[in-house]
């Protein structure tokens, strides 16, 4: 609203899963159940415009995907962080799409269409 870009953004306030859009997006913003990052990003990276956007957020949860996982006494952040690396070894490995690994606040991750 402050820089009169109310026309142009598009906030959807749902549960990702319960979304079914069609339109097309120059940016997809990720900050979801972590363990569901894949299927969001192949959910909606339908939606992206060919030269849009796709960034994910919190990529490395508190700083916990760096460390051993011996170290994390929670079997659920255990398992969640192992969620985090299986989804960050998608992004490099998906031939679709180039990403690139920011240390930005949590992590993010920035991917575009190749």
């Amino acid at each position: 609203k402050k820089f009169q870009l109310e026309d142009r953004i598009n906030l959807i306030y749902k549960d990702a899963f319960d979304v079914n859009i069609t339109d097309s997006y120059d940016l997809v913003f990720i900050d979801a159940a972590k363990a569901q990052n894949i299927k969001f990003f192949e959910m909606f990276s339908k939606n992206l415009n060919p030269k849009g956007t796709i960034i994910t957020d919190n990529m490395n949860f508190h700083g916990l995907v760096d460390k051993n996982p011996e170290e994390i006494k929670s079997r659920n952040l255990r398992a969640l962080v192992r969620k985090l690396k299986d989804y960050a070894t998608f992004l490099k490995e998906n031939k679709k799409y180039e990403t690139e690994f920011l240390d930005i606040g949590d992590g993010i991750a920035v991917s575009r269409p190749q």
